[in-house]
């Protein structure tokens, strides 16, 4: 692949496809998207020994190399680095053709590791490369789930508590997304900051979900204690009978009794 693209170094890209990727993905109604040197694919879409799979990676790193830019990627072939995707479709094509199969043995766990971007080089200012008008939609947005909604979790909210803060970082991200990439050519080192704590605070909220559904251990409670059985007159008259006690001794010598076996059991005893 590497080969395919001139001999860009892309041993410092990641690929994500595990349930948050699937996730953001599903918020942005896309089958992938590129941040920098790390690639997020929704569930089913990172198939590598397939060619539509491989179409697809060839159309993230395409946009890797445009991100990241040519100089940080340590080309040894020169690709012409379009700044818009005009001449993508082509050149993904032409990776395509050139590469019979794809060896992407990264690691999904990995942090994400921040690159220099063109726009941090090059100095771009808001707006970037949207209009005013264009900036100022994408930046509520951005306002709006980024920073006016709750997005931090803990272990002891609501289920409904922690669904909400998933539901408000998963638009945050794809808020952020959207204006790094429209206005900003993916981010420079703060965008792509901002978008990371916005990742990890949705991983945050999902690990604090899954430890709340969890069932959780029954304490365990101390039996009652069974209530003794109750002597009835005649069994008594009959004890008094035998034993020549009477009233507050007879019960004392039925309960020591009782207790140490060194009388019969009831059922056992004569009837005179």
């Amino acid at each position: 692949m590497e080969k395919a693209f001139g001999g860009v170094d892309f041993s410092q890209v990641k690929v994500h496809n595990d349930a948050v990727s699937d996730q953001l993905n599903q918020s942005i109604q896309a089958r992938a998207f590129t941040t920098g040197q790390d690639l997020f694919f929704r569930g089913g879409e990172y198939n590598p020994s397939s060619r539509g799979g491989q179409e697809l990676i060839a159309h993230e790193l395409t946009h890797v190399v445009q991100q990241v830019g040519g100089s940080s990627l340590q080309r040894r072939a020169g690709i012409s680095v379009q700044r818009k995707c005009d001449a993508c479709e082509a050149e993904e094509a032409e990776v395509v053709n050139k590469t019979s199969s794809i060896n992407f043995a990264k690691s999904t766990d990995q942090l994400l590791q921040r690159q220099p971007s063109p726009s941090a080089a090059s100095g771009i200012h808001p707006p970037g490369d949207c209009t005013h008008g264009e900036h100022r939609q994408l930046q509520n947005e951005v306002n709006e789930w980024c920073k006016n909604k709750p997005r931090s979790c803990k272990k002891s909210q609501t289920i409904e508590e922690l669904e909400e803060r998933i539901e408000n970082n998963s638009r945050c991200i794809a808020a952020r997304n959207r204006i790094n990439k429209k206005c900003f050519r993916g981010g420079d080192a703060g965008h792509k900051e901002a978008l990371e704590i916005a990742i990890n605070s949705i991983k945050i909220c999902q690990r604090a979900r899954d430890h709340v559904k969890a069932p959780q251990p029954q304490a365990q409670t101390s039996k009652a204690p069974q209530p003794q059985p109750e002597m009835s007159s005649d069994f008594l008259k009959k004890m008094s009978a035998i034993t020549g006690l009477t009233g507050a001794a007879l019960i004392t010598y039925l309960i020591i009794s009782e207790g140490s076996r060194l009388f019969p059991p009831r059922n056992l005893i004569p009837v005179p």
